[in-house]
């Protein structure tokens, strides 16, 4: 047995007697096909390495393409669903649309932007008295989210700016809760915006329970359940009664860091007997609690 080029060999020699035999050295012919065979499997080996690196490379490239165009998408959505917001703003800078009071209504008709239709739906709380005097919540989704409740709970895009009613030169406000449309004088004399996020999951509050008296008590203690409760939140007490006898209420000794995010505490404000029904919410870093009777919000009732 010797090596021939990497390759063993057993070759048998006959005798001369022909019984038998012994090695021989291959022939010339016989090591020309080994070379032959070998050249052929490192060939097979060589196009099945390209084989598969071309495969790879074609799947990363199909990939890369429809990374590429999903993120092109959702830009384009995003994109689409800031310039429905920045239009909403500025509507319900002038418009004070009664629709909206308490409530997620549509803020004005559906946009398109980038070949997106976006639709932007508002919830205003109205403090009539106060230099901050609308706290307008704009959440923006694409069009086909048809419901306000759906788009303020999961949306694109949530803004929440607060309008200052009153004109600088005057201590008196004609802006007041009217048909969609009408434009009011002072209306947004002045504006802050204070937050705008995308993609945010609003907090949500399921139930209420106090130490003591919620009426006519600044003593009293609550305990608010629910999710999403995040850092330097705060709690209103809204009126339900409309534009008639609109109060919005802040509470006090709300924790800057609550515990946990599924409970909430502070003192009630003053709520007078006779004030009637009040939505609890809640605003934090991810936007406010939709509140309405269709919601199901807790209510505080006086």
């Amino acid at each position: 047995m010797r090596p021939i080029r990497g390759v063993w060999w057993w070759v048998t020699r006959p005798s001369s007697s022909g019984g038998g035999g012994g090695a021989r050295r291959p022939t010339v012919d016989e090591r020309r096909a080994v070379d032959s065979g070998a050249s052929l499997i490192l060939a097979l080996v060589f196009l099945i390495v390209v084989s598969l690196i071309t495969i790879s490379i074609a799947g990363l490239t199909a990939a890369d393409l429809r990374l590429t165009s999903n993120f092109s998408s959702a830009q384009s959505m995003t994109a689409a669903a800031d310039g429905a917001t920045e239009v909403a703003i500025n509507y319900a800078r002038s418009n004070f649309d009664v629709a909206t009071l308490n409530n997620v209504a549509p803020c004005n008709a559906a946009q398109q932007f980038n070949f997106q239709t976006v639709q932007a739906w508002c919830e205003t709380e109205w403090a009539p008295l106060a230099p901050a005097t609308r706290t307008v919540i704009v959440s923006t989704c694409l069009a086909n989210v048809t419901s306000g409740v759906a788009c303020e709970s999961s949306p694109l895009v949530q803004a929440i700016v607060v309008f200052d009613d009153y004109p600088a030169s005057s201590s008196y406000s004609s802006c007041v809760p009217i048909a969609l449309g009408v434009i009011n004088a002072t209306c947004g004399s002045q504006m802050d915006l204070q937050s705008w996020a995308y993609n945010v999951v609003p907090p949500t509050v399921t139930s209420i329970t106090s130490s003591g008296a919620m009426c006519n008590s600044t003593t009293s203690n609550f305990t608010l359940t629910g999710v999403g409760f995040t850092p330097l939140s705060s709690v209103e007490f809204v009126s339900t009664s409309g534009y008639a006898a609109n109060f919005v209420l802040h509470a006090s000794n709300v924790p800057v860091n609550p515990s946990n995010s599924t409970s909430l505490t502070g003192t009630v404000p003053l709520i007078p007997n006779g004030s009637g029904a009040f939505y609890v919410e809640v605003v934090g870093l991810t936007g406010a609690s939709p509140i309405g009777s269709s919601l199901n919000t807790p209510t505080v009732t006086c």
